[in-house]
This record gives structure tokens, sequence and C-alpha cells, in this order.
């Protein structure tokens, strides 16, 4: 009996309200002892007056891996190096971008960042090619989608769109609210 209840346990959706400002604080905390860390400035901007609801642990992989590849990959002269962080919210989903000014990507790997163990040549030592990777097989199984676009020596956007979990009855009853509200 315990074995039936665990397996349903595994496969039920873990689906929670988001707070984005607060899981940028997480993941920063977390990824606090990287190496340059402190350098990095993070603005977060939030748009929209929907709840997103999704899996928090696979959400986190997305903000953390994205977060720590801006940490990884920032430009060595840059004296500021930053990440903008744009969250989008709407009753049936979320617009993400992660805007960086690192080192950027050639146009010629952009076809192959987010493969398994892809590392650019010139970055070999600096990662193991599985960021990219776990952001998208999180985006994946949210049934969502993703892109980059990058500029070599600019720095890096990344762009992912997920769908909002929330129960319908109560994007309904926060729309008639919003409607009404206006």
């Amino acid at each position: 009996m315990n074995t039936i209840r665990a397996t349903r346990q595994r496969t039920k959706k873990n689906t929670l309200e988001i707070d984005f400002k607060g899981l940028v604080r997480q993941c920063i905390l977390a990824l606090s002892r990287q190496d340059g860390a402190h350098r990095l400035t993070v603005n977060t901007t939030i748009e929209g007056l929907f709840p997103f609801h999704g899996d928090p642990i696979l959400i986190e992989v997305i903000f953390s891996n994205i977060i720590s590849n801006s940490i990884k990959f920032r430009h060595p002269h840059e004296t500021k190096p930053t990440l903008d962080i744009h969250v989008v919210l709407h009753a049936d989903k979320v617009e993400l971008s992660f805007k960086d000014n690192g080192i950027g990507i050639d146009r010629f790997h952009l076809n192959k960042v987010f493969d398994m163990f892809f590392c650019a040549p010139e970055n070999k030592n600096a990662g193991s090619g599985l960021g990219l990777f776990a952001v998208k097989e999180a985006v994946k199984k949210l049934k969502g989608s993703i892109r980059v676009e990058s500029i070599k020596g600019t720095g890096t956007t990344i762009f992912a769109e997920l769908p909002n979990q929330m129960d319908n009855d109560l994007k309904r009853k926060i729309s008639k609210i919003i409607e009404n509200s206006k």
C-alpha cells in the first residue's frame, strides 16, 4: 500500500504559486559562493497581475542554471556585469527573458547550446555542458518553449514561455476581478 501511495505522489504534478522575486533571491543566495557571483548585478522586473502556478523545482532549475551561466560567462573586461530578468505574467502563461552583458555565444554555436554536453570550444574549461541542457529539459517538461539570441562579445538573451498551470476556475475569477477594476 505504501508503494502505491509513493508512486502516486511522484507522478502527481507539483504545482504551486511561484514568487519570482523570492526565487531570484534564493538562486542568488545559493550561487553566492560561485567565483565572481558578488560582481554580478541582477535586476528583476515583473509585469502583470496574474499569479503564476508551476512546478517550483523545475522553474528553479531554469533560473538557477541561467543565473549561474551569467556569473560564469561574464565578460572579463566588463566593469558592471549585469543580468536583467524580465517576467511578464499572463492568465495562460509567463514570458521570461534573461539578458546579460557577458561574453556572448558565437552564432555558429547557437543551435547547439541546449545540447547535452555542448561547450563552445573557447569555453571548454568553464562548464560541463549540462546547464542549458537541464534548462531545456525543464522547459520541455513544463510544456513551454525556449530560444536564445546572442552576439559574441556583447551578451546573451534567453527567452522562455511557460504555461500557467493555475486552476481554470481561479483564472476566471481573477480575470473578472482584473476586468472589473479597469
